[in-house]
């Protein structure tokens, strides 16, 4: 399905930024240009983590949908996986699953997230004419790539105990990624995937049962 493929490829793509650029050289060392590379560099790592989170959370999703039904036809499955939803919208559908510190932290990933997307550059697009504000704003970035991830991780964690109610493993995750890769660099459909995740959505419940809302 195109939510676990868009994981997958995001996944593969992970920024390499090490956990505080400047360890490479001192901000106050830098030249201008330097530095507004900086401001790109960790906006893009911080909007990387937030697409994450939102496509973990529509994975997440539909692992609920089959656990509160085991017999939701694929029709359904695929008309969650294409539906436009904010990830506000994904939140509340999921809430439920999260416990009280993961929901605050994807929460606050939330408001970060609508920030960069929304109102980052209208509000702090002076910070790149000087020095001093791509310090400010590398250092700002820094901080929310860093909350994201761990809001990542948080969505990541939340989806893996849905998956274990249904019986499904890392493990088995892990070789239908491997599948979607062969299937690419062999030059077949993404469709193998998707039928492959289908069957697994599809096959009854290993050691759980089924939930209503």
């Amino acid at each position: 399905m195109r939510a676990l493929q868009t994981l997958r490829l995001l996944k593969r793509n992970e920024p390499v930024l090490r956990e505080s650029a400047k360890s490479e050289l001192p901000l106050d060392d830098m030249d201008h240009e330097a530095l507004r590379k900086e401001v790109f560099a960790w906006y893009g790592s911080a909007a990387y983590y937030a697409q994450c989170i939102e496509v973990e959370l529509i994975i997440a999703r539909l692992f609920l949908a089959r656990l509160r039904n085991p017999e939701v036809p694929p029709e359904e499955l695929d008309r969650i996986d294409r539906e436009k939803k904010t990830m506000g919208q994904l939140l509340k559908l999921v809430g439920a699953d999260l416990k009280d510190d993961e929901a605050a932290l994807l929460n606050a990933c939330l408001e970060n997230r609508n920030f960069l997307v929304h109102d980052y550059w209208y509000q702090r697009r002076e910070s790149l004419l000087t020095v001093e504000g791509c310090q400010r704003a590398a250092s700002e970035l820094q901080e929310m790539s860093a909350r994201l991830k761990q809001g990542n991780a948080v969505a990541e964690e939340m989806s893996r105990r849905i998956r274990a109610r249904l019986g499904i493993s890392d493990e088995m995750v892990h070789n239908l990624y491997a599948e979607f890769h062969d299937a690419l660099r062999s030059g077949d459909s993404r469709e193998v995937i998707s039928d492959r995740l289908r069957a697994i959505l599809q096959s009854p419940p290993r050691g759980a049962g089924s939930e209503h809302d």
